[in-house]
């Protein structure tokens, strides 16, 4: 195995460290909404999104911890050391993942120092950006559900369509993503409705601004800022 170092910006597993987990694992298909594992449970497992993204939940009510996808592992802390699972994990959409056993994983990850430099570059960017998450609880609310729906654009998991950037995504996942109440998010999400930035439909948020979006995140302006503008 090369022993060579992971510089950051590499994908994470080298094309041939990927054929020989692919041959190791088991490659499972999910649909959305999928819980793989919970916070406090004791299940000893890596998985590596091939396919699709994941949500890191955590607490009562859950919050979000981050979204996993582009073959980053998850549940590595809890395979390596035997400890419970420190949050829950949920597919988003249809996800294809690489599964693979605790000894599976440490049996690979003791045989390439690359991909321990880049677990421990990984668990270092997570810090920060847990780090990140706490200070944007300090914003007013306006803010931090427009840096949310930022967020989640810039994730990836948005489509493109013809009148903006399409999540789909519930008023609680809006919830988690930004740290507010259910009810906070409707009441913005009117406001941002009412401002001609979004469209809503069933589990279904599309972002028609996302420029003005950005400016409301920085706290530049508001959305009735823009509703005044338009009208």
């Amino acid at each position: 195995m090369a022993a060579d170092r992971y510089k950051p910006g590499e994908p994470f597993f080298t094309d041939e460290q990927l054929a020989i987990l692919k041959k190791e694992g088991q490659i499972l298909q999910r649909p959305a909404k999928h819980l793989f594992f919970k916070e406090g449970e004791w299940t000893n497992f890596v998985l590596v999104p091939l396919k699709g993204h994941l949500k890191v939940t955590k607490g009562a009510p859950e919050r979000l911890i981050g979204i996993r996808k582009g073959l980053q592992p998850v549940g590595e802390s809890s395979a390596r050391y035997g400890s419970p699972r420190s949050a829950n994990v949920w597919s988003i959409r249809d996800v294809e993942v690489l599964h693979l056993s605790a000894t599976q994983w440490n049996d690979f990850v003791d045989e390439n120092p690359r991909v321990l430099d880049a677990l421990i570059y990984m668990l270092t960017s997570r810090l920060g950006e847990a780090d990140t998450r706490l200070t944007h609880t300090e914003l007013a609310a306006e803010p931090r559900l427009a840096l949310a729906l930022q967020e989640l654009i810039e994730s990836g998991i948005g489509d493109e369509i013809a009148t903006g950037v399409q999540l789909e995504l519930d008023h609680e996942e809006l919830a988690q993503v930004s740290g507010l109440s259910v009810e906070s998010v409707k009441k913005i999400m009117k406001i941002f409705r009412d401002g001609n930035l979004v469209r809503t439909g069933r589990r279904r948020v599309i972002i028609q601004d996302v420029p003005f979006l950005r400016r409301i995140a920085t706290g530049d302006r508001t959305a009735s800022a823009r509703r005044d503008t338009a009208e």
